[in-house]
């Protein structure tokens, strides 16, 4: 993948990746906030021989530069260096890619150009509101706003912390006896992935958190008239499978997949399963192979 970069329209500098196949259908990947590109390691190796692959690190995050405005991290924010992004690379008629807040990312942007992209992907992701689903109730969407406020204000004074957790030896067996990641995790990957998360701006990254969590496209659902496929991990304790079940049954075009075992980080647990799945929904809707 190739590191470009561009200037956004309220001058934050943006970084984002091209590779793959530059002859092929574009993907659009639109990242989660559990990680950085790192997490679609496996997905570029199986589908990059085939597909050309675009993707971005958010606003704040990883690569990117911060906005000059502190309320400059809300979806409509990061919908428009989406925009811009599809303009850089020159994308037309992309297959999108969500995994977590990329859904929700990726429904907005239908919501606005509703013939933009060929089909929708979206991965361990809901419409909206993601708080008030976490482990099936809306019983800890109270909570977070203070929680968030709390990390904005002290993070700095225990950022020490993130870095020696992670080396622990004990650090990915409690995240597993958690159920906040599976048996089946590639283990390599994901402790890349924890380096990276763990040097972020948790200011900045519990704005994102914020904006993530006021927003919500459910009610453009029943309006897609694209090929939708829902991917859910059966042991998904931040956007369960009955949140997956519900935006299934609003959307009138879409397939549910539900990975046995499979935790939020559903895409380097089961990645073959995850990319046979998708190559059938290609070729089904797209005749894509």
């Amino acid at each position: 993948m190739e590191t470009r970069t561009f200037t956004s329209d309220d001058g934050t500098r943006i970084v984002w990746y091209s590779g793959g196949n530059p002859d092929g259908d574009p993907i659009v990947l639109s990242n989660g906030l559990g990680g950085n590109i790192d997490v679609w390691e496996l997905f570029v190796d199986y589908f990059g021989d085939r597909f050309r692959i675009v993707t971005w690190d958010y606003r704040g995050l990883y690569g990117s530069g911060p906005a000059a405005d502190p309320d400059h991290y809300t979806i409509p924010h990061h919908l428009a260096d989406l925009h811009q992004l599809l303009d850089e690379a020159d994308v037309k008629d992309p297959i999108l890619v969500g995994w977590s807040m990329g859904v929700q990312l990726n429904f907005e942007l239908c919501r606005e150009h509703p013939d933009l992209a060929r089909a929708l992907i979206a991965i361990n992701g809901t419409s909206g509101r993601p708080f008030s689903t976490i482990c099936g109730t809306n019983l800890f969407e109270p909570g977070v706003p203070p929680i968030l406020q709390i990390i904005r204000e002290h993070w700095e004074k225990a950022r020490f912390l993130g870095p020696l957790a992670i080396e622990s030896p004990w650090f990915l067996k409690s995240l597993q006896t958690l159920g906040l990641a599976g048996a089946t995790l590639d283990k390599e990957i994901f402790l890349k992935v924890a380096r990276s998360f763990v040097q972020l701006d948790m200011g900045i990254y519990s704005r994102i958190l914020e904006g993530l969590g006021e927003h919500d496209a459910s009610d453009v659902l029943e309006t897609l008239p694209i090929p939708v496929l829902v991917i859910a991990g059966q042991r998904d304790a931040m956007t369960p499978t009955s949140a997956s079940e519900h935006m299934v049954a609003q959307i009138p075009t879409a397939e549910l997949c539900v990975v046995p075992a499979s935790t939020h980080y559903c895409p380097i647990e089961f990645p073959e399963l995850v990319h046979l799945r998708i190559d059938k929904f290609l070729q089904d809707h797209l005749k894509l192979s």
